[in-house]
């Protein structure tokens, strides 16, 4: 009777070690939840994408450098509550775009919350950093890998969807620093009016497909 009551003591032991060993490296990423930086898009064969994104608290804004026009392409992703649209200041209007998950990936890659684990180090550009990788909620986006500096804790560089060269989007990031943003980044200024973009007169204006 004593022996039985043992082992199975033993084993319940020796289950809690194999438990926590397997969680023991996971951890959630110390990240700032603001910041503002320079980037390079990547996709395919298409010409590279540049401009500036700025980060709030999961909400994302980018004024993209569209070599086919004249003027930037300013959108602002909320993903939280799956919403996007597009500015036009010359015209003072906005509109409402359908929703893509990959348009997200970046705020699903440095949610505070999520545990993962580290999956290497590497020097990028000369930084040293730390690489995630997170398999996706969505399984439109796939995997997410992201490369964090070691110093600043900010995002170096951003894969989506490596599995498929022809549609991964890579993202690189430089000049990148934290810092409280305003509101006013991340929403339609109030003087601008809703437009559609379905409509002949705005179609033109639609951003380009993925």
């Amino acid at each position: 009777m004593t022996r039985l009551a043992i082992v199975p003591g033993i084993v319940v032991i020796l289950m809690s070690g194999v438990a926590l060993g397997a969680s023991d490296h996971l951890h959630r990423l110390k990240l700032p939840t603001e910041f503002t930086a320079q980037i390079l898009v990547e996709q395919g064969t298409a010409p590279a994408r540049s401009g500036t994104i700025y980060f709030s608290h999961g909400r994302i804004r980018t004024e993209m450098i569209d070599p086919l026009k004249p003027h930037s392409l300013i959108t602002i992703v909320t993903p939280k509550v799956h919403r996007a649209c597009v500015l036009f200041p010359a015209d003072n209007a906005f509109a409402v775009t359908p929703f893509k998950a990959r348009a997200g990936a970046l705020a699903e890659a440095m949610d505070r919350k999520t545990m993962r684990a580290l999956a290497g180090s590497e020097m990028i550009g000369g930084e040293k950093c730390d690489k995630y990788e997170i398999e996706s909620k969505d399984s439109a986006v796939g995997k997410i890998e992201l490369w964090i500096s070691k110093s600043a804790r900010l995002p170096v560089r951003m894969i989506v969807g490596g599995s498929n060269p022809a549609t991964a989007e890579k993202i690189s990031f430089s000049n990148a620093k934290a810092g409280l943003l305003p509101e006013t980044l991340f929403v339609a200024p109030p003087q601008f009016r809703e437009v559609d973009l379905a409509t002949p007169a705005w179609r033109a204006h639609a951003p380009p497909a993925d």
